[in-house]
């Protein structure tokens, strides 16, 4: 049964790839999981990353059957509820000040949320990643000013290449 998420992420919600003290100066990439996956999805990318990243994963903050999410797939779905996960994102980022560069990589479900944030805060990052995701479908205010910055943003699904 799901339960309610919080809106404030905690330390104790993000997996790190580089101890504390290994972090200052160094461009920062923020994962996002997927829908009943953790915090560790995707930790093991840092080692097919350039080495100069410092990788921050994420926990979502509602608990789904053995893992989290960051709304629900049901009927109870709110676009609400979406704007303050990543609104929830947004605030642990703000956080984050010692990096000269920051990007967002999200997996299927987190990439909803990945970008959102890009659109309800169009400054914030410098790239995005869309793995396997998709946009929510209604207009945020931010999207004109997202769609004039025009940040690099890599999207793909499945293993084909064309």
């Amino acid at each position: 049964m799901d339960q309610q998420p919080s809106r404030q992420i905690g330390e104790d919600q993000v997996f790190w790839s580089a101890p504390e003290d290994q972090r200052d100066g160094r461009p920062l990439l923020v994962l996002l999981h997927g829908h009943g996956m953790n915090e560790r999805m995707g930790s093991e990318l840092h080692h097919q990353l350039p080495s100069e990243l410092v990788l921050a994963s994420v926990r979502g903050p509602m608990r789904v059957r053995s893992g989290y999410g960051w709304f629900p797939l049901d009927a109870s779905l709110r676009l609400e509820q979406v704007d303050e996960a990543a609104h929830a994102v947004l605030r642990w980022v703000e956080g984050q000040q010692r990096h000269p560069s920051v990007g967002v990589l999200g997996f299927s479900q987190g990439s909803s949320i990945g970008l959102q944030c890009m659109r309800l805060e169009p400054g914030r990052f410098d790239y995005g990643v869309v793995l396997s995701g998709f946009s929510v479908p209604a207009p945020v205010p931010g999207d004109a000013a997202l769609a004039q910055r025009r940040p690099p943003v890599f999207s793909g699904r499945g293993d084909v290449i064309r």
